[in-house]
């Protein structure tokens, strides 16, 4: 009967994260590129009723772009606040948002 060391059962619980990293990495891939699909469909569903054109939404794309990189600031700590939350992460401060995503 083989018995194992220790630094064997870290190499294996060290491969076994590799292996749910890797996993993991692969499903957030999968859900990028189903999310891509759908704001292509999206896109291609209003383009031509609404009368945009590809420059317009790759315009829109680079001012939301810049719009990220400046970040509202929390009143109460000025810590930069997350674009997905209604709330500081760090303190924990509600704040109004003006927009809907």
């Amino acid at each position: 009967m083989a018995r194992f060391s220790k630094g064997n059962d870290k190499q294996e619980q060290d491969e076994f994260d590799l292996q749910r990293v890797r996993n993991e990495n692969e499903r957030l891939k999968e859900r990028v590129d189903y999310l891509s699909r759908v704001v292509e469909g999206m896109w291609t569903l209003l383009r031509d009723p609404v009368g945009l054109s590809d420059a317009r939404l790759m315009e829109e794309v680079k001012r939301l772009k810049e719009e990220e990189k400046s970040p509202d600031q929390c009143p109460m700590c000025d810590r930069p606040l997350s674009l997905r939350t209604n709330a500081c992460n760090y303190c924990g401060t509600r704040v109004e948002r003006s927009r809907v995503f």
